[in-house]
């Protein structure tokens, strides 16, 4: 009998590496001579709709093992394949999508068939649009998270006429799709020969799935039928409306360490629900109990508990009970569930739950066709909405920029009774990128509102202005500097008594019969550019400095620098600015020679002929003083006298060691 090894590739596709016709590998020796006569003059690939390199493949036969496709072998050793899905199963997509749609076409429907990516792969699902009929037949063969799905079943229904969900696998889509119609669909392929046969399922609540052949099942107006449908149509288990329908109703076995929950952040929060009890507050929830289906109810905390995030899973802590308020005028109750606490649960533990998927990121794009059900439905393109975390970040943070003050992440946990102070930076950095879109010159930025608890300027804020493609300054003090400046911009846009025009456009702008501010004098925008040929020779001079001189001439560049920037923004406003004069007389003396500005200013008096006031005058360089007993030393001591002094006085060091005299040594280099 044949080993089974899992790990080998059993399904390849014929004809390039982009096609979609699936050949499963025989596991036995004599069934893959007969595959070979069959297939022999063709060649197999490792095809990208499987989620393969798209290399081409051969067969290996095996007289003690599983036969399997095998990878050419590779001399240089630089070709990878990063395929995970190498069963018979991995091809069933292929198969589905062949299959179903040549059945289709034997009942009379032209359908455009498609695979869909939902974040793992090209066999994430199937899709089949009949436009004459307007139904849209989806076979999700890889779950989603139910919020994901929710959402995406929301979007088909309201694009599409009718909406025929089939499942590959059991879980809380199923169910939910039970509750809706009385019933749900299966999907699943069984081997037959060298390809595989599509079988259809019924779910129904109390009954084990009945199983058929495709070709067993219709294609009508209401949607796919297999041959069990029509008897539970006949008991009156089906609702009609399908998965338009509101779920039926669940029950809640109250036990807290078995009621699971995901925040609906979709959902606005209840604050004026008569369930509301001082010291604790409401959030809407999809909640999993044990054993039942996943339902959408408010959950009741204490205030002392973090607030949950729809970023996690968290689980009932305590003692769970349901909370009814009765209203006889309306002739209906409320109800919520009452927790004395939550925790949260980990990401395999919540992948376990059905309300949460880890994020999968693609090796490379794939080569997949998006549905579009209509000329009228907005193209997947469209621009993300901003969650419904960031809105109320930004609600929140415009409130404290109308009160002309800056909060904390725990501060601004309490107000939007969401637990963010607990959210890894990645997250509030992507939340706050998300507050500040789309970014323009003129809106100022609520982000710069949000200080540490130390009340200093967050420190991945450089990092959200680069996400954000704002211009960000490049040293510790510059951006502190700057983050003071976009501060106050943002109070003045965001103040009550600022004009609605600045609180709109987020500019500091006057009204248009305001006077532009005055422009700077001749005098001035002389010495600036003065300043700034000065700049240029300095760095010119600084390529090939070095030591001292190269540390002297970049503190001095970055004066200069900041000198001019200082200028060019109080001229912007209307002020004067005074340049550092100390500035130029010390690149002046980096230098080491005359500048540009000065041999300028000296050419453009003798072009004129008349006396002009000098743009920067050079000041005279005086030698630095000398003390008078200092010079009259050294005009006195010969080059012998000199060694011969520094002979002793490292003879005395090298006698001395660590016990060396510094005044007395002071005293002997003076005299």
């Amino acid at each position: 009998m044949a080993v089974i090894d899992t790990r080998l590739i059993q399904t390849a596709v014929i004809g390039s590496r982009d096609s979609d016709q699936p050949v499963i590998l025989p596991e036995e020796p004599h069934n893959l001579d007969q595959f070979r006569l069959r297939f022999g003059a063709d060649r197999f690939w490792c095809g990208t709709l499987l989620g393969g390199c798209g290399e081409q493949l051969m067969t290996k036969r095996y007289e003690d093992k599983v036969c399997h496709f095998a990878h050419f072998p590779d001399p240089e050793g630089i070709r990878a394949c990063h395929r995970t899905a190498k069963g018979v199963e991995s091809a069933d997509h292929l198969y589905i999508k062949r299959d179903v749609k040549a059945w289709l076409a034997g009942q009379g429907h032209a359908a455009q068939a498609d695979l869909r990516s939902l974040g793992h792969g090209p066999g994430d699902a199937v899709d089949f649009w009949l436009r004459a009929t307007e139904q849209l037949l989806r076979f999700e063969l890889r779950s989603e998270d139910y919020r994901t799905w929710r959402r995406a079943a929301d979007s088909l229904a309201a694009k599409a006429g009718h909406v025929e969900w089939v499942f590959g696998s059991e879980g809380p889509l199923v169910d939910d799709m039970v509750a809706r119609q009385g019933y749900a669909l299966r999907v699943r392929c069984e081997t037959s020969g060298t390809g595989r046969r599509v079988v259809i399922g019924v779910v129904t609540r109390k009954k084990p799935i009945v199983w058929a052949a495709l070709d067993e099942c219709r294609m009508t107006p209401h949607g796919l039928v297999p041959p069990a449908l029509e008897g539970l149509r006949a008991e009156g288990a089906v609702r009609t409306g399908g998965s338009r329908n509101d779920p039926l109703p669940a029950s809640l076995p109250l036990r807290g360490a078995e009621i699971v929950f995901a925040v609906d952040g979709s959902a606005t929060p209840p604050t004026d629900s008569p369930l509301i009890a001082p010291g604790r507050y409401l959030i809407t929830a999809y909640v999993k109990p044990a054993g039942s289906r996943i339902v959408q109810a408010h959950i009741s905390l204490p205030d002392d508990s973090p607030v949950p995030t729809e970023d996690y899973v968290y689980q009932l802590s305590g003692v769970a009970r349901l909370l009814i308020k009765d209203n006889i005028t309306a002739g209906s109750a409320i109800w919520a569930v009452h927790a004395d606490g939550l925790t949260q649960l980990s990401g395999l533990e919540a992948e376990r739950t059905g309300l949460w998927r880890p994020n999968v990121s693609l090796g490379r794009p794939l080569k997949t066709t998006v549905v579009q059900p209509s000329d009228d439905a907005e193209p997947q393109s469209a621009p993300r909405k901003c969650s419904n975390t960031a809105a109320r970040i930004r609600e929140a943070l415009l409130e404290t920029a109308a009160a002309r003050a800056t909060t904390t992440w725990e501060k601004l946990s309490r107000k939007i009774r969401l637990d963010v102070s607990h959210l890894p930076n990645a997250r509030r950095r992507d939340l706050l990128v998300e507050v500040d879109s789309p970014f323009a010159p003129e809106k100022p930025l609520l982000s710069v509102l949000l200080r540490d608890r130390s009340g200093s300027m967050l420190p991945y804020l450089p990092t959200v202005l680069r996400m954000l493609g704002a211009p960000a300054p490049a040293s510790d003090s510059a951006i502190g500097r700057w983050c003071a400046r976009e501060t106050r911009r943002t109070y003045a846009a965001h103040s009550p008594s600022a004009a609605p025009e600045a609180r709109s456009t987020g500019s500091r702008a006057s009204s248009n019969t305001a006077d532009p501010p005055p422009a700077p004098s001749a005098a001035s925008l002389a010495r600036l550019r003065a300043l700034q040929e000065l700049a240029d020779e300095a760095k010119k001079v600084l390529s090939r400095a070095t030591g001292r001189r190269a540390a002297r001439l970049e503190d001095a560049l970055a004066k200069t620098e900041a000198s001019i920037r200082a200028f060019e923004v109080a001229s912007s406003r209307g002020r004067a600015y005074n340049i550092n004069g100390g500035h130029l007389k010390e690149l002046e003396r980096l230098i080491g020679y005359p500048s540009k500005a000065e041999k300028s200013a000296s050419s453009r008096e003798k072009h004129r002929g008349e006396q002009a006031a000098p743009i920067l005058p050079r000041p005279k360089r005086q030698p630095e003083p000398v003390p008078t007993r200092v010079s009259e030393q050294r005009s006195a001591l010969k080059d012998e006298e000199v060694l011969a002094r520094m002979r002793s006085l490292l003879k005395d060091l090298n006698l001395a060691g660590d016990a060396v005299d510094t005044l007395k040594l002071r005293s002997n280099m003076r005299t």
